[in-house]
């Protein structure tokens, strides 16, 4: 599995996981909008409280690393950085 992230301007906006075994371009969905705690209002109020003094923390950004068009997705998958930067998918 590789983190593949997205971004515009500098900024990460998100992070797709690619899983693959073949040479094409496997992107699965992924979507948290039917869990409990995004239905329950009271769970997200809760939730949402807890993570915003940490949502600014640098431990939650994507560092950027080289950028990738999509007929480049093995070398993107390839990509490793000693800093732990990550591969980029741009159009």
């Amino acid at each position: 599995m590789q983190q593949l992230a997205s971004q515009r301007g500098g900024e990460c906006l998100s992070s797709v996981y690619v899983l693959s075994t073949t040479p094409l371009l496997t992107v699965r969905r992924f979507s948290n909008f039917e869990s409990r705690t995004v239905k329950e209002q009271e769970k997200l109020v809760a939730a949402l409280k807890s993570l915003e003094g940490m949502i600014e923390d640098s431990m939650f950004t994507t560092k950027i690393g080289k950028e990738f068009s999509y007929d480049q997705v093995e070398a993107a998958m390839a990509y490793e950085s000693p800093e732990g930067e990550k591969a980029v998918l741009v159009t």
